[in-house]
């Protein structure tokens, strides 16, 4: 991811850097009925493209109502807003890239304020919210792994299928687990970008045992660093 990240930096047009800039700063200071006509304004015009990325804007959109505001939430989503703009107007070269590290973001946001809102598993909503969640899991790869032509069709619809029931089996752990709220959206979304990551190499032919093997050692030490900093809540 961090590989991925740095790649995408290289390319930074200032113009968009400021349009991402204005939306973080609309939803921070002004009324969330501006902020939504910015967001519209800025990815409808000019009009190119306009189907090609709405799923992520509507998540987008959806976080910033749920979420409380602050500067960090507001550099979160104007880095997504960035990445959007920037694959939909064909501004980022690596578009595969920028397309998964925008649903890396969104997962982020969408299980921190998931567990920051469930921190008790035995709430009634709680079954109704998950299942929702695991959809938005499952069109985000599937829409990761729909942009590369080459996959058939089912193969891509099974990935999606596959990679969002571990998730949701890895939540569903992670929220009986007694820890906080930061640490079981840590625990998920760690799980979640290792996994989504191996299943789109898979489907594009790029899964090789050495690579397996240094994914999973990076993955094992951080689960471990979390595991050991985590305020266990007994």
């Amino acid at each position: 991811m961090a590989a991925k990240l740095s790649s995408i930096l290289r390319q930074i047009p200032w113009s968009l850097v400021l349009k991402a800039g204005i939306f973080g700063l609309s939803w921070l200071i002004l009324p969330f009925w501006i902020f939504l006509l910015v967001g519209v304004y800025f990815y409808f015009f000019p009009l190119f493209q306009p189907g090609e990325l709405v799923l992520p804007l509507c998540l987008t959109f959806v976080l910033a109502a749920v979420l409380s505001p602050n500067v960090l939430f507001a550099l979160f989503l104007g880095t997504l807003f960035f990445l959007i703009l920037g694959i939909k107007n064909l501004i980022l070269v690596n578009r595969f890239a920028s397309r998964q590290l925008v649903a890396f973001l969104l997962l982020f946001l969408v299980f921190l304020s998931f567990f920051s809102q469930f921190e008790n598993w035995q709430a009634w909503p709680i079954s109704f919210w998950w299942l929702g969640i695991v959809l938005v899991v499952f069109c985000l790869i599937k829409e990761s792994a729909d942009y590369r032509p080459e996959p058939p069709r089912r193969q891509k619809f099974l990935v999606a299928g596959l990679g969002s029931l571990f998730i949701w089996q890895i939540g569903l752990v992670a929220l009986f687990l007694p820890l906080n709220y930061f640490y079981q959206t840590a625990l998920l979304f760690l799980s979640a970008v290792f996994l989504i990551d191996v299943l789109l190499d898979y489907l594009n032919s790029r899964l090789h045992r050495r690579k397996i093997l240094t994914n999973f050692s990076i993955f094992l030490v951080l689960l471990g660093i979390i595991m050991a900093s985590a305020k266990w809540v007994f």
